[in-house]
């Protein structure tokens, strides 16, 4: 009886020791650490120390979302990244290239996977408030301390990322993007006054 309790013991420490690191691994690969820095949100701890490209596309995938839903909030980076050091810095830079590239290529599939030009044109619809919201973590001018571009404006900064996108792809995939940003950018000139209007109180 003593040696089958023991043997019971033993398995379920094993079995909790598996679901830990299951957790572990799980929170390591998609998460978000805890913030060394009170004043630092999780999500800027991890993209100011960690290199996103050496976690699973999905992994990066995941991380992109989390980014984009917080830009859809509005949230204010400036502060937080004006803190970092250069190195953090310079790591949150290139991660949030990373994920950027992942949203883009994602939208530009997504595009092409509508049946018809009508389809096409609500979904970019859809899209443009969320490409310009990347605006917010893209902008150079976020590094030197300065305001993030917003508005109509800002999809000038994401025409130009989306064109370094363009210059490293291969012939087949240059194709797809020139195609996309086309689209985009004749149906953000189509809004673009109906949005002025909005924003003036017209």
């Amino acid at each position: 009886m003593s040696k089958l309790r023991t043997l019971l013991t033993a398995a379920a420490l094993v079995l909790l020791t598996a679901v830990s690191l299951a957790a572990a691994v799980r929170t390591f690969m998609l998460g978000i650490p805890d913030s060394p820095n009170p004043d630092r949100s999780p999500l800027v701890n991890l993209l100011s120390t960690r290199d996103v490209l050496k976690q699973r596309l999905d992994s990066r995938r995941s991380v992109s979302q989390r980014l984009e839903r917080e830009l859809r909030r509005g949230t204010d980076w400036l502060a937080e990244v004006e803190q970092l050091d250069d190195a953090q810095q310079a790591m949150f830079v290139a991660n949030v290239g990373e994920l950027a590239k992942i949203a883009f290529l994602d939208r530009i599939d997504g595009y092409f996977s509508q049946r018809d030009e009508r389809q096409k044109d609500q979904y970019l619809d859809r899209q443009i408030a969320d490409l310009q919201g990347w605006a917010a973590v893209l902008d150079e001018g976020l590094q030197r301390g300065e305001k993030p571009v917003v508005g109509p404006a800002s999809l000038v900064v994401i025409f130009g990322k989306i064109s370094q996108l363009h210059r490293q792809a291969d012939r087949q995939q240059q194709e797809r993007i020139a195609k996309f940003v086309s689209a985009l950018q004749k149906r953000a000139l189509l809004g673009a006054p109906r949005r002025m209007r909005l924003d003036q109180g017209w």
